[in-house]
Protein backbone atom coordinates (compact mmCIF):
# COMPACT_ATOMS: atom_id res chain seq x y z
CA UNK A 1 0.00 0.00 0.00
CA UNK A 2 1.32 3.55 -0.81
CA UNK A 3 2.64 5.68 1.70
CA UNK A 4 0.95 8.72 2.71
CA UNK A 5 3.02 11.74 1.67
CA UNK A 6 5.88 13.05 3.82
CA UNK A 7 4.90 16.40 5.18
CA UNK A 8 6.24 19.70 3.94
CA UNK A 9 7.76 20.69 7.16
CA UNK A 10 9.00 19.32 10.58
CA UNK A 11 5.66 19.61 11.87
CA UNK A 12 4.40 16.75 14.01
CA UNK A 13 1.87 14.16 12.19
CA UNK A 14 -1.03 14.38 14.16
CA UNK A 15 -2.02 10.75 12.89
CA UNK A 16 -5.41 11.88 11.08
CA UNK A 17 -6.92 14.13 14.29
CA UNK A 18 -8.72 17.30 12.37
CA UNK A 19 -9.22 18.68 15.65
CA UNK A 20 -5.78 18.41 16.79
CA UNK A 21 -4.75 19.69 13.28
CA UNK A 22 -6.99 23.15 13.42
CA UNK A 23 -5.59 23.94 16.37
CA UNK A 24 -2.09 23.27 14.94
CA UNK A 25 -3.61 25.77 12.25
CA UNK A 26 -4.69 28.09 14.61
CA UNK A 27 -1.45 28.57 16.54
CA UNK A 28 0.71 28.39 13.54
CA UNK A 29 -1.00 32.05 11.91
CA UNK A 30 -2.41 33.27 14.81
CA UNK A 31 -5.46 34.49 12.79
CA UNK A 32 -2.73 36.63 10.26
CA UNK A 33 -1.36 38.94 13.12
CA UNK A 34 1.74 39.38 10.33
CA UNK A 35 2.71 38.09 6.86
CA UNK A 36 4.86 35.57 7.78
CA UNK A 37 2.07 33.52 10.33
CA UNK A 38 -0.19 33.79 7.49
CA UNK A 39 1.94 31.69 5.27
CA UNK A 40 2.59 29.15 8.28
CA UNK A 41 -0.90 29.05 8.34
CA UNK A 42 -1.27 28.09 4.93
CA UNK A 43 1.61 26.20 5.07
CA UNK A 44 0.20 24.09 8.19
CA UNK A 45 -2.67 23.54 6.05
CA UNK A 46 -0.92 21.92 3.36
CA UNK A 47 0.78 19.74 5.64
CA UNK A 48 -2.91 18.95 7.57
CA UNK A 49 -4.41 17.56 3.99
CA UNK A 50 -1.19 15.49 3.49
CA UNK A 51 -1.61 13.71 6.56
CA UNK A 52 -5.48 13.17 7.35
CA UNK A 53 -8.05 11.04 5.45
CA UNK A 54 -10.41 11.87 2.75
CA UNK A 55 -12.94 13.89 3.65
CA UNK A 56 -11.36 15.24 7.31
CA UNK A 57 -9.24 18.23 6.57
CA UNK A 58 -13.00 20.08 5.29
CA UNK A 59 -14.05 19.24 9.14
CA UNK A 60 -11.35 21.77 10.35
CA UNK A 61 -13.35 24.61 8.97
CA UNK A 62 -16.84 26.20 10.63
CA UNK A 63 -18.33 25.99 7.82
CA UNK A 64 -18.76 22.19 7.68
CA UNK A 65 -22.02 20.73 8.62
CA UNK A 66 -19.66 17.99 10.84
CA UNK A 67 -16.89 20.33 12.37
CA UNK A 68 -14.83 20.00 14.91
CA UNK A 69 -15.65 21.03 18.16
CA UNK A 70 -13.12 23.90 18.04
CA UNK A 71 -13.29 24.86 14.04
CA UNK A 72 -10.91 27.20 12.58
CA UNK A 73 -12.77 30.75 12.48
CA UNK A 74 -13.20 30.43 8.09
CA UNK A 75 -14.39 28.28 6.03
CA UNK A 76 -12.11 25.76 3.25
CA UNK A 77 -12.56 28.46 0.72
CA UNK A 78 -10.71 30.81 2.59
CA UNK A 79 -7.87 27.43 3.56
CA UNK A 80 -7.26 27.10 0.08
CA UNK A 81 -6.35 30.83 -0.51
CA UNK A 82 -4.02 30.26 2.29
CA UNK A 83 -2.64 27.94 1.02
CA UNK A 84 -2.33 29.42 -1.89
CA UNK A 85 -0.37 32.16 -0.14
CA UNK A 86 1.91 29.78 1.53
CA UNK A 87 2.93 28.26 -1.84
CA UNK A 88 3.58 31.33 -3.77
CA UNK A 89 7.34 31.19 -4.30
CA UNK A 90 8.04 35.24 -4.10
CA UNK A 91 5.78 35.27 -0.96
CA UNK A 92 7.38 32.81 0.64
CA UNK A 93 10.63 34.41 -0.18
CA UNK A 94 12.08 35.77 3.01
CA UNK A 95 14.09 38.81 1.43
CA UNK A 96 10.50 39.83 1.08
CA UNK A 97 9.13 39.47 4.57
CA UNK A 98 9.29 43.12 6.06
CA UNK A 99 7.40 44.75 2.99
CA UNK A 100 4.36 42.26 2.78
CA UNK A 101 1.25 43.58 4.21
CA UNK A 102 -0.57 41.60 7.25
CA UNK A 103 -3.55 40.88 5.56
CA UNK A 104 -4.21 37.66 4.59
CA UNK A 105 -6.99 39.01 1.69
CA UNK A 106 -4.63 41.76 0.00
CA UNK A 107 -1.68 38.54 0.52
CA UNK A 108 -4.49 36.54 -1.63
CA UNK A 109 -4.58 39.37 -4.56
CA UNK A 110 -1.01 39.44 -4.95
CA UNK A 111 -1.03 35.89 -5.37
CA UNK A 112 -3.32 36.71 -8.66
CA UNK A 113 -0.66 39.04 -10.24
CA UNK A 114 1.43 37.13 -12.82
CA UNK A 115 5.31 35.93 -10.65
CA UNK A 116 7.38 38.22 -13.27
CA UNK A 117 5.19 41.19 -12.78
CA UNK A 118 5.25 40.73 -9.12
CA UNK A 119 8.69 40.29 -8.95
CA UNK A 120 9.32 43.81 -10.75
CA UNK A 121 6.73 45.09 -7.82
CA UNK A 122 8.83 44.17 -5.16
CA UNK A 123 11.92 45.38 -7.15
CA UNK A 124 10.61 48.92 -7.57
CA UNK A 125 9.00 49.16 -3.88
CA UNK A 126 5.70 48.96 -5.07
CA UNK A 127 4.61 46.69 -1.89
CA UNK A 128 4.35 48.09 1.21
CA UNK A 129 3.04 46.62 4.14
CA UNK A 130 0.58 49.02 4.83
CA UNK A 131 -1.01 48.47 0.71
CA UNK A 132 -4.49 46.60 0.56
CA UNK A 133 -6.68 45.20 -2.08
CA UNK A 134 -7.22 47.93 -4.20
CA UNK A 135 -4.03 48.88 -4.08
CA UNK A 136 -2.79 45.55 -5.73
CA UNK A 137 -5.42 45.84 -8.36
CA UNK A 138 -3.66 49.10 -9.75
CA UNK A 139 -0.45 46.76 -10.56
CA UNK A 140 -2.91 44.84 -12.94
CA UNK A 141 -3.34 47.68 -15.80
CA UNK A 142 -6.76 47.24 -17.92
CA UNK A 143 -6.37 44.84 -20.58
CA UNK A 144 -6.45 47.16 -23.23
CA UNK A 145 -3.48 49.03 -22.11
CA UNK A 146 -1.44 45.50 -20.86
CA UNK A 147 2.60 47.03 -21.00
CA UNK A 148 4.98 45.19 -22.82
CA UNK A 149 6.58 43.19 -19.97
CA UNK A 150 9.80 44.70 -20.83
CA UNK A 151 8.68 48.10 -20.73
CA UNK A 152 8.41 49.47 -17.38
CA UNK A 153 7.39 53.19 -18.39
CA UNK A 154 4.61 51.69 -19.85
CA UNK A 155 3.77 49.49 -16.79
CA UNK A 156 4.04 52.58 -14.55
CA UNK A 157 1.83 54.98 -17.16
CA UNK A 158 -1.02 52.35 -16.41
CA UNK A 159 -1.32 52.38 -13.19
CA UNK A 160 -0.77 56.39 -13.05
CA UNK A 161 -3.87 56.09 -15.44
CA UNK A 162 -5.84 53.47 -12.92
CA UNK A 163 -5.28 56.16 -10.07
CA UNK A 164 -6.18 58.89 -12.23
CA UNK A 165 -9.88 56.81 -12.97
CA UNK A 166 -10.18 56.23 -9.12
CA UNK A 167 -9.87 60.11 -8.40
CA UNK A 168 -12.12 61.48 -11.28
CA UNK A 169 -14.84 58.59 -10.10
CA UNK A 170 -14.76 59.93 -6.45
CA UNK A 171 -14.84 63.65 -7.82
CA UNK A 172 -17.90 62.62 -9.17
CA UNK A 173 -19.07 61.61 -6.39
CA UNK A 174 -19.45 64.87 -4.99
CA UNK A 175 -21.65 66.36 -8.01
CA UNK A 176 -24.81 65.88 -5.53
CA UNK A 177 -22.72 67.94 -2.18
CA UNK A 178 -21.27 70.46 -4.29
CA UNK A 179 -23.09 73.32 -3.14
CA UNK A 180 -22.68 72.34 0.14
CA UNK A 181 -18.79 72.34 0.50
CA UNK A 182 -17.38 75.78 1.53
CA UNK A 183 -14.66 77.74 0.06
CA UNK A 184 -11.81 76.45 1.86
CA UNK A 185 -13.08 72.50 0.76
CA UNK A 186 -12.96 73.10 -2.88
CA UNK A 187 -9.18 74.75 -2.40
CA UNK A 188 -8.50 71.40 -0.48
CA UNK A 189 -9.60 69.53 -3.84
CA UNK A 190 -7.67 72.26 -5.65
CA UNK A 191 -4.40 71.47 -3.91
CA UNK A 192 -4.98 67.40 -4.12
CA UNK A 193 -5.67 67.17 -7.93
CA UNK A 194 -2.68 69.62 -8.62
CA UNK A 195 -0.08 67.64 -6.54
CA UNK A 196 -0.06 65.47 -9.01
CA UNK A 197 0.73 68.05 -11.72
CA UNK A 198 3.02 69.53 -9.82
CA UNK A 199 5.10 65.94 -9.32
CA UNK A 200 5.07 65.85 -13.44
CA UNK A 201 6.76 69.30 -13.39
CA UNK A 202 9.14 68.39 -10.90
CA UNK A 203 9.80 65.31 -12.69
CA UNK A 204 10.63 66.98 -15.86
CA UNK A 205 12.58 69.40 -14.68
CA UNK A 206 14.53 66.39 -12.79
CA UNK A 207 15.02 64.89 -16.07
CA UNK A 208 16.01 68.28 -17.94
CA UNK A 209 18.43 67.97 -15.41
CA UNK A 210 19.99 64.64 -16.25
CA UNK A 211 21.21 65.26 -19.82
Amino acid sequence: MASKPKTSTALTVYSNDPQKWATRVRDAMKLGAVAGLTIAGGQALIDAKADLKHGEWERMFNDHEEAVKDPLPFGNSTGFRLMKIATSKILSNPAHGQVLPPSWRTLYELTLIPEAKLERAFERGLITPDMERADVKLLMPPKQQGPAPDDPMEEGIAIVAAASKKLVEALLALRPHWKKLSDGQVDQLRMIVGQASTKLTELETRHEGEK
